[in-house]
């Protein structure tokens, strides 16, 4: 017997229906967030920070936290707007490290103090501000090392004289520190000449350089406060012919400044550690962010953590450049 059409296809409706309804989407896999790191920035750009950037991949490596160091143009407003892009990205960071260009600069302070109210550890490294702005600093004990190389001058200019001091900005905390520590080192026969201002810029330190030889020809000392001062100056001395007249200090010892170390157009150079400033600064940062109080102890004491110092001189250069060497360093 013959069945109609519309016979066939009903008992087919209800698979014809379940066919048509959609099927549930399978959710997309959810992305891990991105692992929060640490953000070192700098007060200018140099090949110190260099050093300190080795430091902090060893640090990421050793402490287990990413770590990236913005360098800063060596103003104010170029610090400030590198804090509140920290700010802004508050959310991707387990902890700052900053090293204040101008402590007495409000917008600095009051970018820092952001960055603390949005629940982010915040340390100083390099150069500190007051204590209440930060939670810890790592770095030089700026005083100690001042008198360290002021003594090391005293013996080797026992009759003293007058000193020109070379720095990007004289109101930097560890600027002011270092210079302090110089004289308490150097003693009473030590005067300071004048105090020149460079703001990071390469040119005018060394015609700076140029205009003291001119303006206190009995100077007997130029010191070099920052790290690029001291390649200035020994240079501009040199092509003054004046070498035999003055001497030259320094801090740091960027790669450029080596070679004047080692044949002695530097007489002292005082040589911090900036590869252990951003390896600590990581692992303080690593510690204040996960509340390790061991490490945080095994770190610092009463919130500082000194990384350490040395004179080095011209007699003493081929062990420096030993340390340099293990390290994989060009300067420091």
């Amino acid at each position: 017997m013959r069945r109609s059409l519309r016979g066939c296809l009903l008992p087919l409706l209800p698979l014809l229906a379940s066919c048509a309804r959609p099927t549930a989407e399978v959710p997309a896999p959810v992305a891990a967030p991105p692992e929060r790191g640490v953000l070192v920035i700098s007060n200018a750009n140099s090949p110190f920070w260099d050093a300190v950037d080795a430091g902090c991949q060893a640090g990421a490596q050793e402490f287990g936290l990413p770590a990236r160091l913005e360098r800063n143009d060596g103003t104010v407003p170029g610090q400030i707007r590198l804090l509140e892009q920290a700010l802004a990205s508050h959310a991707q960071l387990a902890g700052v490290a900053v090293s204040v260009l101008r402590p007495d600069a409000p917008g600095i302070l009051q970018a820092m103090q952001q960055l603390r109210a949005a629940g982010l550890p915040v340390i100083t490294v390099d150069s500190d501000c007051q204590p209440d702005a930060r939670q810890a600093f790592v770095g030089t004990n700026n005083v100690a090392a001042g008198k360290a190389l002021g003594a090391k001058l005293a013996t080797l200019k026992p009759a003293g004289g007058k000193v020109c001091v070379f720095v990007g900005d004289p109101s930097a905390q560890n600027a002011r520190d270092r210079q302090d520590g110089f004289f308490q080192g150097a003693g009473s026969k030590f005067t300071v000449a004048e105090v020149y201002k460079d703001d990071t810029d390469p040119t005018k330190a060394r015609t700076n350089v140029e205009s003291a030889l001119v303006a206190h020809p009995d100077a007997t000392v130029f010191l070099g406060l920052w790290s690029y001062n001291g390649p200035a100056i020994a240079e501009a001395v040199q092509n003054a012919g004046k070498a035999a007249q003055v001497t030259v200090a320094a801090f740091d010892a960027e790669p450029n400044l080596l070679p004047l170390l080692e044949q002695g157009q530097v007489a002292a150079a005082l040589v911090q550690q900036p590869y252990e400033m951003g390896r600590q600064a990581v692992g303080v940062l690593k510690a204040l962010s996960s509340n390790d109080q061991a490490l945080l102890q095994q770190l610092t004491k009463d919130g500082v953590a000194d990384t350490g110092m040395q004179v080095v001189t011209p007699e003493t250069f081929a062990e420096f450049q030993k340390y340099l060497t293990e390290k994989g360093l060009k300067s420091s």
